[in-house]
């Protein structure tokens, strides 16, 4: 399992599918780089070890961005429950090759498979266009796949990055395994991850891959606990919790936003100064009608001694 931009990761094993006698293809030393003047990365060797299939569960994901930033990210109507993320080759010390040649997405070249690129691997974020994330994943890990066979154009790549995830039942596996949705935990299930070999059949992830800290795809490793959530597939079911949380505070605080966003200890504090606050208004206040109280007593008694 891995921590990975603030929700949880799983790295499968490859036991959890069906066996494979595939080898990891042996080491080929770290990425050679070069900037050009468009500001890519290119390497001087598009080779590399082994693929890494990242499959993400989209309303966790959409869970932990509007979380952060309300509206931000929608699952669009007819999403598989598991997604595509990406493809991604990688180096067995860890690291990876990116934007390795200045070929451009076209969007033209997958037209084939268009609809279902826009179900399998959607674009999350409203504000973006169907084929942002498809840009950004072949330009970035797509390019440095060309020197498989297998994956060796755009329309390849894509391809072969749909039939793998057609191939595997993530949410059996995770179901075989005791891993169910819920609503019960604090940390959310955002991703799980594969590696495959240059054929695209399962091997076990390097485990000396796993100690390099400083590698985006593989960060942090550590036991599973019991506070993983894996939230149902029904977003509105996931996102009911903390609609009323927010609708809630609209109705109490004119702040709203920023109330919806404490943390409970946080809430809790500002709450108790709060109240802290409005006592000693209202003693003012009772001691300021006291005093007028007074006032008035001591004008009555004048009136009635000069009389």
């Amino acid at each position: 399992m891995v921590f990975y931009y603030g929700i949880v990761a799983l790295i499968f094993s490859s036991h959890f599918f069906a066996s494979t006698t595939a080898r990891l293809a042996g080491f080929r030393g770290p990425l050679t780089i070069a900037r050009d003047e468009d500001g890519f990365i290119e390497s001087t060797d598009l080779r590399f070890d082994y693929l890494m299939l990242t499959l993400i569960y989209p309303v966790a994901v959409c869970r932990a961005d509007d979380d952060a930033v309300k509206d931000s990210c929608e699952v669009p109507d007819g999403t598989p429950s598991w997604t595509v993320h990406g493809l991604w080759p990688n180096y067995a010390n860890g690291s990876y090759p990116q934007f390795c040649t200045r070929q451009k997405f076209d969007i033209d070249l997958v037209s084939p498979i268009f609809e279902e690129l826009k179900k399998d691997w959607p674009n999350l974020y409203p504000n973006r266009q169907v084929s942002s994330l498809w840009k950004h994943e072949y330009e970035k890990h797509g390019t440095c796949a060309s020197s498989d066979p297998i994956l060796e154009s755009e329309l390849k790549y894509f391809q072969s990055t749909l039939k793998l995830h057609e191939r595997f039942d993530v949410a059996g596996a995770l179901s075989g395994e005791g891993v169910k949705p819920a609503e019960t935990k604090q940390e959310l299930l955002g991703d799980v991850r594969l590696c495959l070999d240059l054929n695209l059949e399962l091997i076990d992830c390097p485990k000396h891959a796993k100690a390099v800290s400083a590698s985006p795809h593989l960060p942090d490793f550590r036991p599973c606990t019991n506070s993983i959530i894996y939230l149902p597939n029904t977003p509105k079911a996931m996102l009911e919790q903390q609609d009323q949380y927010v609708e809630a505070s609209l109705m109490l605080f004119p702040a709203s936003t920023f109330f919806a966003l404490l943390r409970p200890l946080e809430f809790l504090i500002l709450a108790v100064i709060f109240l802290f606050v409005l006592l000693i208004s209202l003693c003012k206040l009772h001691l300021e009608w006291i005093r007028e109280r007074q006032l008035m007593n001591d004008k009555n008694n004048n009136r009635m001694g000069g009389g």
